[in-house]
Parts: C-alpha cells; sequence; structure tokens
C-alpha cells in the first residue's frame, strides 16, 4: 500500500501552485477559476487521463484523480 499525498503537500498545491497558475491564466484573458486550473493540470501536466471501455465496446474518456498519487507521483506533479 502506498502512502497518500500529506495536508501539507495539498495546501501548497492548491494554495501556491495553482494560485500562480491561476494568475497568468487570468492575466493571458481567461476567466478561469482554481478547479478549471486544477482540470487543466490533471489533464496536461498529470497525464492523469483514462479511457474507459464497455463491455459492448463503448468507449469513455474520463480524468484521474491526484488523490489516488503516493507522496512519491504527487510530488512529481507538483513539481
Amino acid at each position: 500500500q502506498k502512502r497518500k499525498r500529506s495536508d501539507q503537500q495539498n495546501r501548497y498545491l492548491w494554495g501556491v501552485v495553482y494560485q500562480h497558475i491561476l494568475a497568468a491564466f487570468r492575466e493571458a484573458g481567461n476567466a478561469v477559476d482554481a478547479d478549471d486550473i486544477h482540470l487543466f493540470c490533471k489533464l496536461r501536466v498529470g497525464k492523469l487521463k483514462q479511457v474507459l471501455v464497455t463491455a459492448d465496446g463503448e468507449v469513455f474518456r474520463s480524468v484521474g484523480s491526484t488523490a489516488n498519487l503516493s507522496t512519491a507521483e504527487f510530488s512529481n506533479y507538483v513539481e
């Protein structure tokens, strides 16, 4: 079993990292919030995309969760 990220890591991500990215997006004229930045980073930075295929072959695209990352994986994501 892997250790989950700490509350301190989570606060740093949302309170520091995402805030800097959010400011850059807003400066570029985008009307976004922290949740938009979180989704953007999961898709583009963390590469947490998932493809799910149903039993009948239907394909769904989804986004994975940063909550499932270990402390080491989460540190790499934040970097």
